[in-house]
C-alpha cells in the first residue's frame, strides 16, 4: 500500500488506528511540503556542528587512551552506555545498572564522569536523575 492510498477513513477501529491514521496524515503532509533551502542549510550546519563536537570528544578520548588515563574496560563500559542512551533516549542510574550488570554506585560513577567530560546531560525529576547524550 503506498502512502497516497492511505486516507483518513481507510483505517477505522480502535484508538490506536485513529492515532496511526493521524500520524500518517502528518507524514503525508511532511512529504508533500516543499523543502526550504534555508531550513536545509541550517539543518546541515547543525549536523556539521554536532559532528565537529563529536570529533573533538573522540580526539580527547584517544588522547586519554594514549596517555594511559583510561583503561580498556572503562572505555568499553562508556561505549556500552553511549549505545544504550542512543537507543533508550534517557535513563536513570538504576535502569542503567540493570541493563549493563553494574552496581548502582558504579553506574552512577560512570554517568557522572561522562557528564563532567561533556558527553552526557543530567536532569533531575523528583528524586530521580535522568541522563541523556549531550549531542
Amino acid at each position: 500500500m503506498s502512502i497516497d492510498n492511505l486516507r483518513p477513513g481507510s483505517m477505522k477501529g480502535s484508538k490506536d488506528n485513529i492515532k496511526l491514521n493521524k500520524d500518517l496524515l502528518k507524514i503525508k503532509d511532511q512529504i508533500r511540503k516543499p523543502v526550504n533551502r534555508k531550513d536545509r542549510k541550517s539543518e546541515i550546519a547543525q549536523i556539521e556542528s554536532q559532528l565537529s563536537e563529536l570529533t573533538e570528544k573522540i580526539d580527547e578520548i584517544r588522547e586519554n587512551i594514549s596517555n594511559g588515563n583510561s583503561s580498556h574496560t572503562k572505555l568499553k563500559k562508556k561505549k556500552e552506555i553511549i549505545y544504550i542512551l542512543k537507543n533508550e533516549g534517557e535513563v536513570t542510574t538504576t535502569e542503567l545498572s540493570d541493563m549493563i550488570d553494574l552496581s548502582r554506585t558504579r553506574s552512577s560513577e560512570y554517568l557522572n564522569e561522562m557528564r563532567k567530560e561533556g558527553i552526557l546531560k543530567a536532569k533531575k525529576s523528583g528524586k530521580k536523575k535522568y541522563y541523556k547524550l549531550d549531542i
